[in-house]
């Protein structure tokens, strides 16, 4: 998804309506090593998770906040 975005030299607003701003776990990026290296790491701050989206015309405006709940479990299944 991503790769067609650049091959094409899209704008942000491409990124948005190719859903590259998924929910956490669904993407192509490896979200449970990115995790694991900052909890082996002795991090201990504050993880900000920010998911950008585009809502479409044919979606409840419910989306982004069921997405945003699903990202809170995932990290506190997670152990965040």
């Amino acid at each position: 998804m991503i790769e067609r975005v650049i091959a094409a030299e899209g704008v942000m607003m491409d990124f948005w309506r190719e859903r590259a701003f998924c929910p956490l776990g669904d993407g192509d990026l490896d979200v449970d090593a990115i995790l694991r290296a900052i909890r082996d790491g002795g991090f201990t701050g504050w993880v900000v998770v920010e998911q950008d989206m585009l809502p479409r015309p044919d979606e409840s405006v419910d989306r982004a906040a069921r997405d945003q709940q699903r990202n809170r479990e995932y990290l506190r299944v997670r152990g965040l």
